[in-house]
């Protein structure tokens, strides 16, 4: 059945594959390496951001110390943000004015995985993300916070207490919910 294909085609065709895989499976041992020390787990302290917002001025997650923050990882080009983001819009319209333990309220910290500085503004605005901290270092899956975070798909969502810890992450919109109305008085 496979005669018509010459010995030499397979060999070149093997010896890439093999090339490939022993590529591929060393630079991502090697990385693993490095990302077990990155990887976020509940209970740690959120590593800080520091980036440009749509306007241009640098905004810190750390100047939301004292409140209940939603670190909201997405991007404009990906479906499944535009899936979730109406329920994020959702999440913020109805736990923004809410009042949690020790007298803090809630926030969204909104980190954009896009390339491209108009369609990230555009995603802002078409997809009603109305709260004010929005960062992007316009670097898509290069992103330096989503490699902080470890973040390798979107949307991507970490809870953080009023301290800045990490008290929930891996969840869906509806879970962020359960878990801030534990946290509310």
């Amino acid at each position: 059945m496979f005669t018509h294909i010459k010995p030499a085609a397979v060999a070149l065709s093997l010896a890439i594959l093999a090339f490939s895989i022993a590529g591929f499976t060393s630079n991502n041992a090697a990385n693993g390496l490095e990302e077990q020390g990155n990887i976020l787990k509940i209970g740690d302290k959120a590593p800080d951001l520091s980036y440009k917002n749509p306007a241009g001025t640098t905004i810190s997650l750390s100047d939301l110390q004292g409140k209940i923050v939603l670190v909201h990882f997405w991007g404009s080009f990906a479906e499944g943000s535009k899936r979730e983001n109406p329920n994020v819009v959702r999440l913020y319209q109805k736990y923004k004015t809410a009042r949690f333990q020790n007298d803090a309220t809630f926030d969204i910290f909104s980190v954009s995985l896009d390339k491209n500085e108009d369609d990230w503004k555009k995603g802002i605005k078409n997809e009603g993300l109305v709260w004010k901290n929005h960062v992007s270092d316009l670097q898509f899956w290069k992103s330096a916070p989503a490699q902080t975070y470890n973040v390798n798909s979107i949307p991507a969502f970490f809870l953080l207490d009023e301290k800045g810890v990490i008290i929930a992450k891996g969840l869906s919109v509806s879970q962020v919910q359960a878990a801030l109305e534990k946290k509310i008085r």
